[in-house]
């Protein structure tokens, strides 16, 4: 198959994305200081809403796990956001997972040895050019990379149990 690049659609992505990450930026730095200073007598629950954000804005940031556009080739896949890639050989993987919607949405992709700082992509495919395209491909490299994990076995039963069922609904319509 020939290598696509998938992008995130505007205004989604900025929206998404760039202002969802900069207002969490915004919010750390604010309910860090409230935690601080205790404001309120509330300082523990701040400094519990300060975690959720700096997380959320770690995760747009520095881990980069809401890709702009993600590139699949035939042996390649990468994604990038703010100008930085992470590209993986699809040959070298050995782990390549995705939960989430597997007929698009939300997913959440783990690629290789992935940590808090690579590896990791949300990647909602319902907002990005051809998406329900790119979601299948992702699905495709799961199944490439680890054909015996219990998700693929599920979905390849499942897909099988459709076929059947809808065979058996067009003979008993005759």
């Amino acid at each position: 198959m020939e290598t696509k690049t998938y992008t995130y659609q505007e205004p989604f992505f900025t929206m998404e994305v760039k202002v969802e990450g900069a207002f969490c930026a915004f919010l750390t730095v604010l309910l860090t200081w409230n935690a601080a200073t205790n404001l309120f007598g509330m300082g523990f629950l701040f400094a519990i809403f300060a975690a959720v954000a700096l997380y959320q804005t770690w995760n747009t940031f520095i881990a980069r796990c809401y890709a702009h556009s993600v590139t699949i080739g035939e042996d390649e896949i990468s994604f990038e956001l703010f100008g930085k890639s992470q590209s993986y050989k699809l040959s070298e993987l050995k782990e390549f997972q995705i939960r989430g919607g597997s007929r698009g949405g939300k997913m959440y992709v783990r690629v290789g040895n992935h940590n808090a700082l690579h590896g990791r992509f949300w990647i909602s495919t319902d907002v990005y050019e051809d998406g329900e395209e790119l979601a299948q491909r992702l699905i495709d490299i799961e199944n490439r990379v680890d054909p015996d994990s219990l998700r693929v076995q599920a979905r390849r039963t499942n897909t099988e149990y459709k076929q059947i069922k809808a065979k058996k609904g067009k003979k008993s319509r005759k």
